[in-house]
């Protein structure tokens, strides 16, 4: 199947200029050869842009604007693209969040956002609120319920596969009886059909992933990622990108306890707050 197949322009703005770029060329009666040549690039390049494999940068923008007249079209879809990846990003994370049929994480320093107890992700949102980097506890504690639910309560719920930095878990948030009852959560997550819930144990040696959180989503036979930050997140569309990241999730995976392990741990996390 070629990659142009699952281009999906409701879903992301790269794939629409993917789709333009094509579209306009087809248009003009120009063949990828002689695209190459206008851009000053191989027509394996030409390829990749058309079947989003790679984004069209501000240059090429420019310069198919200048010779196809499109006034400024090319150039202001990429502005708009780049925007939406560095403004923009919940809003995307929490649609592909919906649509997602697998999902693979990776925390470094809290419990994942999808996997919180209501209590934890509240003590854990008001660190964020006395930071200044949220306006309300309560209506960023809905957004994160609701997320949840949207994950959790669907017909179909996609398969997770979480990875979780052990020590996350003698990190107190909220006092022991709010950390009982986020592992109790765990545990009933670690029950379910569709979760596999895995640890990177104190012993685990360095490793890749103490870099930071990511998330990788599959949506329609297709792979996002999600890379997260300090004050924002980002989405990684370009299949290379999402390569990078998914490579990363196999070397974190190499570092994690197998699921059997996976109840004692929390087990022996139980018993620090009793």
């Amino acid at each position: 199947m070629p990659a142009r197949d699952n281009l999906d322009p409701m879903g992301s703005l790269w794939d629409v200029i993917a789709l333009e770029v094509r579209a306009w060329r087809i248009a003009k009666h120009m063949s990828e050869v002689q695209v190459a040549a206008l851009l000053k690039c191989d027509r394996s390049t030409v390829s990749r842009i058309e079947n989003g494999l790679r984004k069209l940068n501000d240059a090429y923008a420019n310069s198919l604007d200048e010779a196809w007249k499109t006034s400024g079209l090319f150039a202001a879809l990429v502005f708009h693209a780049s925007t939406f990846a560095e403004q923009d990003w919940r809003t995307g994370l929490r649609q592909y969040e919906r649509e997602a049929s697998r999902m693979r994480m990776w925390d470094v320093s809290l419990v994942p956002g999808l996997l919180q107890h209501p209590e934890y992700a509240r003590a854990v949102i008001a660190k964020a609120y006395e930071a200044g980097l949220i306006k309300s506890i309560d209506q960023a504690l809905e957004d994160r319920l609701e997320r949840q639910r949207a994950v959790f309560e669907r017909d179909d719920p996609p398969q997770i596969s979480a990875v979780i930095n052990w020590p996350i878990l003698r990190h107190t948030y909220g006092g022991s009886a709010v950390m009982r009852a986020q592992i109790e959560l765990l545990m009933e997550h670690a029950g379910r059909p569709n979760v596999s819930l895995r640890f990177v144990e104190s012993d685990a040696m360095g490793h890749v992933g103490l870099d930071g959180s990511f998330k990788l989503l599959t949506v329609k036979n297709r792979e996002y990622a999600f890379c997260e930050a300090p004050h924002e997140g980002r989405i990684l569309y370009v299949p290379a990108d999402v390569h990078k990241i998914s490579v990363r999730w196999e070397q974190v995976s190499d570092h994690a306890s197998p699921v059997r392990r996976t109840g004692a741990v929390l087990q022996e996390a139980m018993e620090i707050y009793r």
